[in-house]
């Protein structure tokens, strides 16, 4: 039996007998080689326009991510307060010159949140790429 050249998975020719054992192996092989790689998350909303000091909308992706990258449709990443932008786990994404968290990093997702429409613009649909 023959073995692929990156993960040493089995490759049987025509007279070798299949094991399950073989099969179990190469699994954990598999497992072992995705678990070392990062998660990707690709969607999009469209805002409704709200805005006020307890204004808060979860997005949820799937798991916590450690990045996510957030624009509008059209690239727009914005001024003082922004469109969009990127933010960590340990720094979120601010507006109005710096002073006010528009977004953030929370379980299973992220945060928009604020009296600014700066994410939320009624109609505008905002992209979002997330990372773990």
């Amino acid at each position: 039996m023959t073995k692929t050249t990156n993960y040493q998975l089995n490759q049987w020719d025509p007279t070798d007998r299949v094991l399950r054992t073989d099969f179990n192996s190469d699994n954990q092989k598999i497992d072992a080689a995705l678990s070392g790689m990062p998660k990707i998350v690709f969607g999009s909303y469209t805002g409704n326009g709200t805005a006020s000091h307890d204004f808060q909308r979860d997005i949820t992706v799937g798991f916590t991510p450690r990045i996510v990258l957030l624009m509008t449709s059209n690239g727009t990443l914005g001024d003082s307060n922004p469109f969009g932008g990127i933010f960590f786990t340990e720094k979120p994404l601010y507006g109005n010159n710096y002073s006010v968290e528009v977004a953030l990093i929370i379980e299973n997702g992220f945060r928009i949140q604020g009296q600014y429409q700066a994410l939320n613009r009624s109609g505008i649909k905002y992209y979002w790429l997330a990372i773990g």
